[in-house]
């Protein structure tokens, strides 16, 4: 992951994540089968607790490392200066954290360690362990930042966590409410199938590969804005989206496919069956709604664009369309529709047409 933060004087930070999972194997002996099922579930639950303290103590030193750049970067004239400052303050002993919750009468604890495993004028690399312990159950959780000194940066929103040209994530949760975050070259990014962004604001630039890895995207309880520059490509089936969607480029949704928020396309939208859009829809170009797809607010296709929508695609709110219509295979308009151009409406499908 890297990080790139505003500096009034001219400097920026850049850091990079890679978070690697070691997971611990357990072995429990069985000796009769209605107490081992019980043991068994007890150890799992206990085993994914403590992976969740260990993660915690990563986000933690993560977390600390950013608010000593956000204050003290402008205090240190150069890298050499700033990194000495860093080292003394995280990398001189373990760091103990217990502010958990018991855990089934255990206190869980997380023992953190920084340490540098890379040494250049302007760059640094930092190995963060943490190891989670509840009870007798043990896991361990690092992470590899690497923070890079720079002469020149601006143009950057205060709130910014990071800019990266490569992202990778194997953890479950990565939080960072209120934040922004831009990723570059998005090809060479990659989430854990089931990891969870939650940031405010990203920033996808230069995306061709379409977002098919992670579970979801953006802050579910703080909802803002979502980027995605170029072709965006397909979002995948089961990815979710909480915010605002912007595109500048043809976008499509995979069947399973959800947003939650507005959604703007700048080029030709494609809807699969089984997508969820819980917001309005603007589109620049042609808008193609296959079966069972549901768009829950309004839809507005501007310019010369037209509809093609089939199968059982609904729309509930209204459509505003200067393009034509054409509508077959039970798919529906719930609201007014609002049509401009020639409607051709076939095979059950539903519509409450209104001409201009």
């Amino acid at each position: 992951m890297t990080r790139i933060l505003k500096d009034e004087r001219g400097i920026a930070l850049v850091m990079t994540l890679f978070a690697l999972v070691l997971i611990s194997i357990f072995s429990i002996t069985i000796i009769a089968l209605a107490t081992s099922n019980y043991k068994m579930t007890k150890v799992d639950s206990k085993n994914q607790a403590t992976y969740y303290i260990a993660e915690a103590g990563v986000n933690y030193i993560i977390d600390q490392i950013n608010r000593e750049i956000q204050e003290k970067a402008n205090t240190y004239k150069s890298s050499v200066e700033f990194f000495k400052h860093i080292e003394d303050m995280f990398t001189k002993g373990t760091i103990a954290l217990e502010d958990f919750k018991v855990n089934n009468g255990d206190q869980p604890k997380a023992f953190v360690t920084v340490s540098n495993v890379g040494t250049g004028e302007d760059t640094r690399d930092y190995r963060i362990e943490s190891v989670g312990i509840i009870g007798d159950s043990r896991r361990t959780v690092e992470a590899i930042i690497s923070i890079s000194w720079f002469k020149e940066a601006g143009g950057w929103p205060p709130d910014l966590l990071f800019s990266t040209n490569k992202f990778k994530f194997n953890g479950s949760d990565f939080n960072a409410p209120g934040k922004t975050m831009v990723i570059s070259g998005h090809g060479s990014s990659s989430l854990n199938g089931n990891a969870k962004l939650n940031v405010k604001n990203i920033y996808f630039k230069q995306l061709s590969n379409g977002i098919r890895s992670g579970r979801t995207y953006g802050d579910q309880n703080d909802p803002g804005d979502i980027f995605l520059d170029g072709d965006a490509g397909t979002l995948d089936g089961g990815r979710i989206i909480y915010g605002n969607v912007h595109t500048n480029g043809n976008f499509k949704m995979a069947g399973g496919a959800t947003i939650y928020g507005n959604l703007y396309v700048d080029g030709k939208f494609e809807v699969a069956g089984g997508v969820n859009i819980y917001g309005d829809v603007h589109v620049n170009g042609d808008l193609i709604i296959k079966g069972g797809a549901v768009i829950e607010g309004d839809v507005y296709v501007h310019g010369n664009g037209d509809i093609d929508a089939d199968g059982g695609g609904r729309i509930k709110g209204s459509l505003y369309l200067e393009g034509s219509l054409v509508i077959k295979g039970g798919a529906t308009v719930e609201g007014e529709a609002n049509v401009a151009g020639n409607i051709d409406a076939t095979g059950g499908s539903r519509i409450k047409v209104i001409l201009f």
